[in-house]
């Protein structure tokens, strides 16, 4: 009686082995591959944060002005580049309520200085203040219009929406700081 138990022992205890061998080549499987999805993981976030980097860069650079004037753009040829932006925006010269030039400002930790121009109109309307917004800037002379504030104004006489606009006006200037 004690022969027939012993091969369905051995065949039990077969069994078992194999159960408890398969499970550990699992279990080392396991590790292993939880390992290498961790080093994965943590290359996947070293990458995402490099990225996120760069494109904080790119932002940054692409804001910047491509090009630079050497000396800050004299004050009548100011008067004149404002001229010809009213007249080609067909506003009248009394719809130019003032020009007001700032003094340069130091770009900090920088080459560059920025002079900044305010410009207010008065009773234009929206066709007028675009073409006047896109004649005035020059971005070979480092010019942009980087503001533009608007405020409702009463209708004109022949019943046209129009508003009151402040403009900045923006020159980046190269002006290296020297050693001495």
């Amino acid at each position: 009686m004690s022969q027939t138990k012993e091969p369905a022992h051995n065949v039990q205890t077969f069994f078992w082995v194999m159960v408890c061998g398969l499970t550990s080549i699992a279990i080392v499987l396991g590790v292993a591959r939880y390992r290498s999805t961790k080093a994965e993981l943590t290359q996947l976030r070293s990458d995402a944060a490099d990225v996120s980097k760069w494109a904080g860069d790119i932002r940054a650079a692409s804001r910047r002005p491509k090009v630079a004037a050497l000396q800050a753009e004299s004050p009548s040829h100011l008067a004149v580049r404002i001229e010809a932006a009213l007249e080609q925006s067909s506003t009248a010269p009394t719809q130019l309520m003032s020009v007001e030039p700032q003094a340069p400002s130091r770009v900090p930790r920088s080459d560059y200085t920025t002079r900044t121009t305010l410009i207010e109109l008065r009773g234009v309307t929206l066709r007028q203040l675009a073409v006047f917004a896109l004649a005035l800037p020059d971005p070979e002379q480092g010019m942009a219009v980087p503001q533009l504030n608007l405020t409702p104004a009463t209708a004109n006489q022949r019943n046209q929406e129009v508003w009151d606009a402040q403009l900045t006006l923006t020159q980046l200037i190269f002006s290296p700081i020297s050693d001495s």
